[in-house]
């Protein structure tokens, strides 16, 4: 076997990666077997709740044959079996493929475990101790009393007001938010792209006399090189079809910006001062635009002594990288393409069409903290500190070069004058404040100027909410001034908003980009990158975006046409819909909290006192499953003491690092798998020791002390987000996630988490308990009461939400044209049942969830875990289906590509078989972010359009043919903590898929008009059934006994929901990330043990 760098089993190989569960499955079975030789329990009671110690497993995992198993560097016996990290910086994913002829043993040893679980489960409820609570009422009721939630009542309303969404030009006075959106054209697919690229170079070399016989042989080699991934070209053309749009999205929210500065400057009489809005927006203009500039004076910053890596970068590359000015607290952002289609304007060109949406960042409050987004920034950029320097040295530092390059920037921008001055000025401003923080190589010198500098930030933003401001805070008066804009729109604003022509850009390739020589030389390698730095950065500096023209001295030159455009949402003048809203809590319920650290008699009168009198406890041991640190990232590391080391001792330590992080992953593997057998066979026994007909809903609480980063973190190597899973808590989010959608296949479960830090006030940890306990509650089904005529030919409805992620993924070797990949696909379906026929009352719950994994197709036309799931709610008599697809992938291909995408003619077809009268109904959900002007007088929690209320921008064809718009819910409210997964205001949208090459045009037409015509009987009620998923997975309290509604209720299938767990870290110009898909491990352990065969 291949083996990398001489360490474990990860080697490049055109075997494809996989892992080896069995060693895993024997570890834990070892574990358990020598503790119960030894008279140790693993189970043990405490204030009647049944403890779980799972740490003293995985402290005897160092005894096992197991362990010695997983450490092994012979084929098909070690955990990793051909996992490499890619030298190609693309993620390898692993989980979804074991080592083939493994299946049998794995079976055998995971239901080994299930008998040890089992056994010791028995013994420990032999005096009919209450794992299970048989009064889910009084349960729920006493966790209020303790919450102290006064007047608790399982029964709430809500109102919902009806809008419409209107391109209108004027100021209505019924507008409550605006939608600021954008077509955008680019002309040419990447195929066109490059075939325009391979001309430009052999007309470039035809003018240096080459001989016309050599240009075959060199066109062959350009598109051989273009097919294959793990080429810079293949990734330079991916850069032009990504990356350099987002670049091109910030230069169109920068001018955006920058006109609402000009009709600002130009307005006179005005009745505040619109200064520091002009001086903010001048400066971060001024910035970005000089170090678009590759001949930019470098400004770099080096703080390693304090930092390690993370703290030395160039603030020439920090720049350049789009992401990183999500910084800004007020500024226009590109928010997501939500749809993109490709169209033919020629006999053989293309122009791809993407409909953007932007979005006003206005420094909202963020109501968990009740801070504003910039002042929760800037103490989340403290409080790392602050953990850095009290553990100077210690592992998991949290600190990244990112936060010190937002501490800085924000400090230079914001700083007491009010001069802007050019670029070479605006940079040195930059250069001081980087110079006054390095001027020192004393740690306690350095840890009071960043005290300084962060003092400084926090008053630019100190009036917390506005609620106890004496004056207005200078980001506040920046927002302020933006809102007013929008409210007013002045001249400039209207022309850039509804302009009579697109606004034109060219991106310029240029021509330095190429080594025409290595192209002479039919070379694998052709452009003119430097490998030991960022490729993305690279790619930038051979690339420019200029207005209007193209530059005269470009190799290649794409246009791209932009056209703005503002829709309103209006509230419209009907009454609004008021529902009520009970929770049908169960008679049985089945608690589980899990927690770090050991359960003592305190901790668990501290969950006794305000979570669950009984049930189950499962404690973990944080150092299982956190990284070394030997083994955290690169970026974290304290820098080395100064000495010579050799190229061979590098290598190998470089090597160790990746060996312990590999190991590290078996870990986390084996505390999954035990988490996994453990909760099914806790349900299997008190369901049959009870004899009850259905599984009790289980409930389990993770509680932390430690805050987690539930988003995807920003990796600069790959210049994109990554699951963050470097410490136990987030380790242990990302595995209860997974759990919950591979329990939810037979189980009614919701996991909720909490995160109680010992600096939290007693204020911030109660409204946490509240809102974990109102986010339970969603494991229960809602009755929903709703006065409508119900369809007497609809007691019943399905919603299947689907998604797919890769999970198992092995970047092809440099001979290998494709990657080789695994899709794990999962759905949950969502079901509404009217409580009888003449009532327009109806129970909605999350009936289940399940997971396939699959080979990866161009098109996937057929797909077995929809085709089941259809025929078993076919077979319960359901007639209706809705059929949500969901999209997580990097970017929306689907939209111009039937790649990857799951709502085509074949799949639909495929699934509309052998189903007499079976109504399948495509739908597609998408985000809109709106900026919300002014609050209405009518109290509603959330507003609504249905159907003919959608004004998008019809002139696109793409709006009226493929994606009809069906239902909208706004909430127009601050929604949550991160602005950039819970916007400040937006709304859900709901389009159905028609494709006009679908082969059964009857049924497809019967869809629409079930769906769309305001005189179908069917309407009402499968509007219904989209909008009472919204209520259903509500995660905030009511108020004054109103509830609202989440805006986004699919959170729980995006890729760091479900279990994506980074196993080895990219390296800095070297090599991407391994990624572990613990749903897929969970998926492999839920095939076995839904056998019941014990």
């Amino acid at each position: 076997m291949n083996n990398l760098e001489d360490g474990a089993s990860f080697a490049t190989n055109p075997i494809q990666a996989c892992i080896n569960l069995v060693p895993v499955v024997n570890m834990l079975n070892e574990s358990i077997t020598k503790l119960l030789d030894s008279n140790v329990r693993i189970f043990e009671i405490q204030n009647n709740s049944v403890i779980f110690n799972s740490g003293q497993i995985m402290a005897k995992h160092h005894l096992t044959e197991g362990f010695k198993q997983i450490k092994s560097k012979e084929p098909n016996k070690g955990f990793f079996q051909y996992v490499a990290p890619s030298p190609t910086l693309l993620q390898t994913t692993i989980g979804g493929r074991i080592v083939p002829g493994t299946n049998k043993a794995l079976s055998t040893a995971v239901w080994k475990l299930a008998e040890l679980i089992d056994q010791e489960l028995h013994r420990v409820t032999s005096k009919d101790l209450q794992l299970l609570c048989q009064e889910g009422a009084l349960l729920i009721g006493g966790m209020a009393q303790r919450l102290e939630i006064k007047s608790f009542n399982p029964n709430t309303s809500t109102k919902i007001a009806p809008f419409k969404i209107t391109s209108s030009q004027s100021n209505n006075t019924q507008d409550l938010a605006r939608v600021l959106d954008c077509v955008e054209t680019v002309y040419g697919s990447r195929d066109e792209h490059l075939e325009n690229l391979i001309t430009s170079i052999k007309t470039y070399l035809q003018r240096d006399g080459i001989d016309p016989a050599d240009l075959e042989e060199i066109t062959d080699n350009l598109h051989t090189l273009a097919t294959n991934p793990n080429q810079q070209l293949a990734r330079f053309l991916d850069f032009l079809e990504q990356e350099i749009l987002y670049r091109l999205r910030l230069y169109m929210g920068l001018h955006l910006m920058e006109g609402i500065a000009s009709d600002l400057e130009a307005r006179k009489n005005i009745e505040y001062d619109p200064k520091p809005f002009i001086t903010y927006v001048r400066r971060v203009s001024t910035l970005i635009h000089y170090f678009a500039n590759p001949n930019a004076e470098v400004i770099q910053v080096n703080l390693s002594f304090a930092f390690g890596a993370a703290g030395e970068f160039s603030f020439n590359e920090i720049l350049s990288n789009v992401i990183f000015y999500n910084c800004l607290p007020v500024w226009c952002h590109a928010q997501s393409i939500v749809f993109e289609t490709a169209d033919k304007y020629g006999a053989e060109a293309t122009e791809v069409i993407r409909h953007i949406n932007y979005h006003f960042r206005i420094n909202g409050i963020n109501p968990e903290y009740g801070e504003t987004a910039f002042l929760s920034r800037i103490l989340e950029i403290k409080s790392k500190l602050q953990q850095h320097f009290k553990n100077l040295g210690a592992a998991n530092s949290q600190i990244s070069r990112y936060d010190l390059a937002t501490m800085i920037f924000l400090a230079t921008i914001f700083r007491d004058d009010d001069i802007v001055g050019d670029g070479s000025a605006e940079a040195a401003a930059l250069g001081t404040t980087v110079a006054k923080l390095q001027n020192t190589t004393d740690i306690q010198q350095l840890i009071g100027k960043i005290q300084i500098l962060l003092t400084k930030l926090q008053a630019l933003d100190k009036s917390k909410g506005l609620k106890s401001a004496s004056k207005q805070s200078k980001i506040d008066a920046i927002a302020k001034i933006l809102v007013k804009s929008l409210q007013t729109r002045g001249k400039i604003l209207k022309q850039l908003l509804h302009p009579t022509k697109p606004i034109v850009y060219h991106i310029n390739i240029e021509r330095s980009l190429i080594n025409f020589s290595k192209v002479e030389d039919c070379a694998s390698e052709i452009l003119n990158i430097d490998n030991s730095k960022n490729e993305l950065a690279e790619f930038i500096k051979y690339t420019t975006i200029t207005p209007h023209t193209s530059t005269v001295q470009a190799l290649n030159s794409i246009r791209v046409e932009v056209t703005l455009s503002e829709h309103s949402i209006t509230k419209l003048d009907t009454d609004p819909i008021t529902m009520d809203l009970e929770h049908a809590i169960p008679d049985y319920i089945l608690p589980v909290v899990i927690q770090p650290g050991v359960a003592t008699e305190q901790t668990v009168r501290n969950l006794v006192y305000w979570a669950f009198p009984s049930g189950l406890i499962i404690t973990y041991d944080p150092k299982f499953l956190q990284l070394s640190e030997s083994s955290r990232n690169e970026d974290n590391a304290p820098s080395p003491p100064k000495r010579q080391i050799g190229q061979k001792e590098r290598s190998q330590e470089a090597n160790d690092i990746k060996e312990k992080q590999l190991l590290l992953a078996s870990y986390r593997t084996a505390f999954s798998i035990l988490l996994h057998v453990l909760l099914r066979r806790l349900e299997h026994y008190v369901r049959h020791r009870l004899n009850l007909t259905a599984s009790p809903t289980m409930l389990i609480l993770r509680t932390q002390t430690e805050k987690l980063q539930a988003t995807p973190a920003y990796d600069p190597n790959l210049g994109k987000h990554q699951p963050s899973t470097g410490t136990a808590a987030e380790t242990v989010y990302a595995i209860s996630q997974a759990l919950e959608i591979a329990l939810a296949d037979t189980i009614p479960v919701r996991v909720q988490g909490i995160i109680e830090t010992t600096t939290a006030t007693d204020a911030a940890i109660k409204y946490k308990r509240n809102n974990s306990f109102y986010a339970l509650q969603a494991a229960f089904p809602l009755l929903v009461s709703h006065k409508h005529i119900p369809s007497p030919e609809l007691n019943q409805i399905a919603l299947i939400s689907f998604s797919s992620r890769p999970c198992a993924r092995t970047p092809a070797p440099p001979d290998q044209p494709e990657d080789s990949i695994s899709d794990l696909f999962i759905t949950r379906t969502y079901r509404l049942h009217r409580i009888d026929a003449t009532s327009s009352d109806y129970l909605v719950w999350a009936d289940n969830s399940r997971t396939q994994i699959q080979m990866h197709t161009e098109t996937n036309k057929e797909l077995p875990i929809l085709a089941t799931e259809i025929k078993r709610l076919y077979d319960q008599g359901i007639k209706h289906i809705i059929y949500l697809s969901q999209q997580y992938y990097d970017r929306k291909l689907g939209r111009a590509s039937k790649r990857r995408t799951f709502n085509n003619p074949s799949v639909l077809d495929y699934l509309n078989q052998g189903f007499p009268g079976l109504m399948i109904y495509p739908l597609v959900r998408e985000l809109f972010y709106a900026t919300r002007i002014k609050k209405a007088a009518d109290q509603a929690q959330a507003y609504e359009a249905i159907a003919k209320d959608h004004a998008f921008n019809e002139k696109h064809s793409i709006w009226s043919s493929e994606y009809i718009p069906v239902y909208s819910l706004a909430t127009l409210k601050i929604v949550g903590k991160e602005e950039e997964e819970r916007p400040q205001s937006g709304f859900s949208a709901y389009f159905l898929h028609n494709d006009p090459a679908a082969s059964d045009t009857v049924l497809a037409s019967k869809t629409t008009v079930n769906l769309l015509d305001p005189n179908s009987k069917y309407r009402d009620d499968l509007i219904s059934a989209l909008r009472a998923v919204h209520f259903l997975e509500r995660e905030k309290a009511p108020v004054q006994g109103m509830a609202g509604p989440v805006l986004n209720p699919y959170l729980w299938m995006r890729p760091v929901s479900i279990g994506e767990i980074t196993v080895v870290p990219s390296v800095k110009y070297k090599t991407g990330p391994v990624v572990l898909s613990i749903l897929a491990v969970a998926h492999q352990v839920t095939s076995i043990l839904n056998v019941e065969n014990i």
